[in-house]
């Protein structure tokens, strides 16, 4: 419960950093060729629901579980508020699969700024988008994708911070 908890400040406390921090280098327009705030009707007859909260609908894309099993990856997850692209995820679960969702986004994006002495949490803040790779103890890893805009939009709409990540199982 104390790292679900954690999730959900990430958000707040990596924008307290953001201010310091500089744009990281490749910022992505989308996440796995989805772009941000496309519509869902636009990749609806690849995806599979997997939670409903509302106006939030988290959805897996068929053809990931093939490659997430070469790359270790627990699940990749694609969130829809109301109906447009809001966050991607990634899960991990292991040792060797942290390492390497690690090092595939500081090759990709630079060196991320550690929000936590205590705990690997790592955050990349740019103009438009924001990657916060948090893991626990236990090794498991999530990666999460979120469009400033999107999160933006669904704050104002909803009154209330948004939690990307439920669970550790969502």
């Amino acid at each position: 419960m104390k790292f679900q908890q954690s999730l959900l400040l990430t958000f707040l406390m990596v924008s307290v950093h953001a201010a310091h921090a500089e744009a990281f280098k490749n910022e992505p327009a989308d996440f796995r060729g989805i772009e941000w705030g496309a519509p869902y009707a636009e990749h609806a007859s690849e995806m599979n629901l997997v939670r409903r909260d509302a106006d939030v609908l988290v959805y897996m894309r068929q053809g990931d579980e093939s490659e997430s099993d070469r790359d270790s990856f627990m699940k990749i997850a694609y969130r829809f508020y109301k109906d447009r692209f809001s966050a991607g995820i990634i899960q991990t679960y292991g040792n060797d699969a942290r390492k390497q969702l690690r090092r595939r986004l500081t090759g990709k994006y630079g060196e991320p700024v550690k929000i936590s002495r205590r705990q690997e949490l790592y955050a990349w803040d740019g103009e438009s988008v924001q990657i916060v790779l948090s893991c626990s103890v236990t090794s498991y890893c999530a990666a999460e994708f979120m469009s400033k805009d999107m999160i933006a939009l669904e704050e104002r709409e909803t009154g209330r911070p948004v939690q990307v990540l439920q669970n550790d199982n969502d």
